[in-house]
């Protein structure tokens, strides 16, 4: 067989076959490798971490309820409006003068939510789709599945349904008092004192279930719009420092500079000690964060 070979590889003036087997070798061989080494690099820095995060959060079999604020037109009083109007702006520019408006009337659409809301719902959508779980999330009633508590649970804002869930979860490591957020185990206080707002990422479980659930919340409504862009900027990071265990993280932002601005002023608890010594570059970067403990 080797005779065969060489006499067809007579005019290439090469008949060496370890030749021939060191140019296969290098030529499929090494690429084929370096592919495998490369999806499987991706998978446990990127893929591994987000999927750690989101463990416990359903399959497509089992939705993952999604709660927001749901608002609901009233007076002064707190009277239900029963014909409530709303209008939507869109430009209408004219020759010479270009920051013309024009009015869309629209009328009984309640519920509605916050555009802060909406924002930081889009974010966590696009998380879960990065995982594989977006197929499986619903935006709940709060009315009609108030009574859901066997279901892996986001919570968008300090609706009536997270306030009911940090009553039920453990741990949560946040206070919300007298309009300020803070970490009781670290020495830092936020407020909403314009133009400052603040915000809260926590994971957590419903007791004695160990379902997971994730609430995102804001002093404001930029707090919580910020909530969602920062988990979506620090997801993998997040991740790799937690793996699928309980974590919060408290953020200032400020309204005259944007969602995108948000900044983590402490994290906590601190990482385990096997995730820091996995993800070194990660936890190096945040370290300062996990360092402001209260005496």
């Amino acid at each position: 067989m080797w005779n065969s070979i060489r006499e067809k590889l007579l005019f290439t003036g090469v008949t060496d076959i370890t030749v021939w087997q060191d140019i296969i070798f290098s030529s499929f061989l090494i690429p084929i490798a370096i592919g495998i080494y490369k999806l499987i690099s991706d998978y446990w820095s990127k893929t591994r971490p987000l999927k750690l995060l989101l463990g416990g959060f359903g399959n497509k079999r089992e939705s993952i309820l999604v709660f927001l604020s749901q608002l609901h037109s009233c007076n002064e009083n707190g009277v239900t409006i029963l014909d409530q109007k709303y209008f939507i702006l869109s430009p209408s520019p004219m020759p010479g003068v270009k920051n013309v408006m024009k009015k869309h009337l629209r009328q009984n659409i309640d519920p509605v939510w916050s555009e802060g809301d909406g924002e930081c719902l889009a974010d966590i959508y696009n998380v879960f789709g990065k995982s594989g779980k977006g197929e499986s999330i619903r935006i709940a009633d709060t009315i009609s599945d108030w009574s859901e508590w066997a279901k892996p649970t986001v919570s968008i804002g300090f609706n009536p349904k997270t306030e009911k869930l940090i009553q039920k979860c453990d741990p949560i490591y946040f206070k919300l008092q007298d309009g300020n957020l803070s970490i009781p185990k670290v020495n830092t206080s936020l407020n909403s004192f314009i133009p400052n707002d603040a915000g809260i990422i926590q994971k957590t479980f419903i007791k004695n279930l160990e379902i997971p659930v994730l609430l995102f919340a804001g002093l404001g409504t930029l707090g919580t719009s910020a909530a969602g862009y920062y988990f979506k900027k620090e997801c993998i990071t997040l991740g790799k420092l937690y793996g699928s265990r309980s974590f919060c993280v408290l953020f200032s932002v400020k309204t005259d500079e944007g969602r995108t601005a948000a900044y983590p002023v402490a994290i906590y608890p601190e990482p385990p000690i096997v995730n820091r010594l996995f993800h070194p570059i990660s936890y190096f970067n945040k370290r300062k964060l996990f360092s402001n403990k209260a005496e």
